[in-house]
């Protein structure tokens, strides 16, 4: 296996043991991620994991297994579970417990009749700022570690509207591809877990969803970041254009 398909129109291919952060706006745009990773992962026989947050565990299951039944494929392959059950099992978040569950998962890939393992997780969940939150970046960077050179494909989502300019870099630096509207690009922003270092973004603290001025500097900071010129710094800044755009 050279290449592996995302499932989105357009989204291009990756290799195996690539760590890529979706970055959307709003649920409509998540599901138009969420649900056809899982649908080739599933149609490619893959094993698949799917953490989810903002959208209910019954709902995804519904819509996946309405199409697993339809088109025949193996409903054992596929998990789905609430980010409380995996992420915060012992009521607070470990990035060691987290990197050795999923290092297991990638591990029993090569004792089962799966093409690989394949997980995407809604990361929501640390706006709460659960204990342990403080490592998740940390964790996102280890996770590159995880899936080097392995049997897998792991997908983070993180929606644009909820994540300050803060939190962004550090998801910015510590995945290596990043797919924004509809295209998966190389990240230039991307640091390895060998220099990689916690920035200011490293505490959950979601977007100011108070006064819209608190929102437009956040807007603005971002344009400032991302002044950078490459392909996804433009991408982004389109993506965030609209959203400022109203509706």
């Amino acid at each position: 296996m050279t290449r592996v398909s995302l499932g989105m129109t357009g989204a291009g291919e990756v290799g195996p043991g690539a760590h890529v952060c979706a970055l959307y706006c709003g649920a409509d745009e998540r599901d138009a991620v969420l649900f056809p990773f899982l649908e080739q992962g599933l149609r490619s026989g893959d094993k698949c994991l799917c953490v989810v947050d903002q959208i209910g565990v019954t709902a995804v299951l519904d819509r996946l297994l309405e199409r697993v039944d339809a088109e025949g494929m193996d409903r054992l392959q596929l998990t789905v579970e609430g980010a409380a059950e995996v992420y915060l099992d012992s009521g607070e978040f470990s990035a060691d417990s987290m990197t050795a569950f999923l290092d297991q998962q990638v591990h029993a890939v090569a004792d089962e009749p799966y093409g690989l393992f394949r997980a995407v997780g809604e990361m929501s969940w640390i706006l709460d700022e659960p204990p342990g939150a403080d490592a998740v970046f940390p964790y996102e960077s280890a996770v590159n570690r995880v899936v080097q050179d392995r049997p897998a494909l792991f997908l983070c989502l993180y929606d644009l509207r909820q994540f300050n300019v803060d939190m962004l870099v550090e998801v910015l630096r510590t995945h290596p591809k990043v797919l924004v509207d509809g295209t998966v690009l190389d990240n230039p922003h991307y640091r390895s877990p060998d220099v990689y270092r916690p920035g200011a973004g490293s505490t959950a603290q979601a977007v100011p969803a108070g006064p819209e001025q608190d929102r437009q500097d956040e807007f603005e900071r971002l344009h400032e970041t991302l002044a950078g010129g490459s392909r996804i710094d433009l991408t982004l800044l389109e993506l965030l254009h609209r959203l400022e755009s109203p509706q």
